[in-house]
């Protein structure tokens, strides 16, 4: 007489002498998980292939026209341009006001013209900042000018 050992590799419940052990994708399961399997079977999951990396950075480089300085990153020409800076245009505009208003003011009591005019010339120059780059037109990397 031989005492068998096995366990459902689905339920892990033993299996026992009298019962009749199924094979199920090359594991033994017992009766009543081989009829579940069959009944609800496993989706197989496509595994998608392996991700590229993105192409390449540097392909190769564009014509280059003679004094035209080249971009580091890319190899591209590039052009002269101006990137704005520190706009403090709300802060003008408010300025503007406080010293219009104080020279209204300031034509009945003249002393105040001394602080409502100051005020409306340093908000004229409020507006902010450009400083000149250079930026390549196939990446947009900008470098400083000097």
């Amino acid at each position: 007489m031989s005492v068998r050992n096995e366990k459902c590799a689905n339920c892990d419940a033993a299996i026992g002498k009298l019962e009749q052990a199924y094979v199920w994708q090359d594991r033994v399961v017992c009766e009543a998980c081989h009829r579940n399997l069959q009944d609800h079977p496993t989706p197989t999951i496509e595994v998608p292939p392996p991700l590229r990396g993105p192409p390449p950075l540097r392909g190769p480089p564009p014509p280059r026209t003679p004094g035209v300085p080249v971009c580091l990153a890319c190899g591209g020409p590039m052009d002269k341009s101006k990137v704005h800076e520190g706009s403090s245009l709300l802060a003008g505009c408010a300025l503007l006001v406080i010293g219009l208003a104080v020279c209204a003011v300031g034509a009945i009591i003249w002393p105040l013209l001394l602080v409502g005019v100051p005020c409306i010339i340093v908000s004229l120059f409020m507006g902010g900042h450009r400083r000149p780059v250079w930026k390549c037109r196939a990446c947009g990397a900008i470098i400083n000018r000097a």
